[in-house]
């Protein structure tokens, strides 16, 4: 399973981490998947390094993958986090403006982990 998740309630931040290949369906299912993950609430914050996958989306696999996670809106109610490879950027920024445009899901992009993590956990 190219994805994998850890809850951790205590911070209420939902870590995902993905590796390898996946394709357009993949990254659909990611979304249901997390938020039927045992323990995950929606107001917890998530955390997603995706540095490690072999997949950047084409502009209409983005803007699918944009208009599903709206569908998942009420369950991404807190930051959202992802880290990604520096070439994936173009293709992805374009997907987290069309999702903070439609009032959905408030996604932020990063290339540096520590600076995602440091959104995602201020302290």
């Amino acid at each position: 399973m190219p994805f994998q998740y850890a809850i951790d309630h205590g911070s209420r931040i939902a870590y995902v981490t993905a590796y390898g290949r996946i394709d357009f369906w993949t990254s659909i299912r990611a979304s249901h998947e997390l938020t039927t993950a045992i323990g995950f609430a929606t107001d917890y914050r998530v955390l997603a390094d995706l540095r490690n996958v072999e997949y950047v989306p084409s502009p209409d696999e983005a803007l699918d993958i944009a208009a599903n996670l709206q569908r998942y809106a009420e369950y991404f109610r807190e930051r959202v986090a992802v880290v990604l490879p520096s070439h994936a950027l173009p293709v992805v920024s374009r997907l987290a403006e069309i999702s903070r445009e439609a009032k959905g899901v408030a996604l932020s992009l990063f290339t540096d982990p520590e600076e995602a993590r440091t959104f995602i956990d201020p302290r």
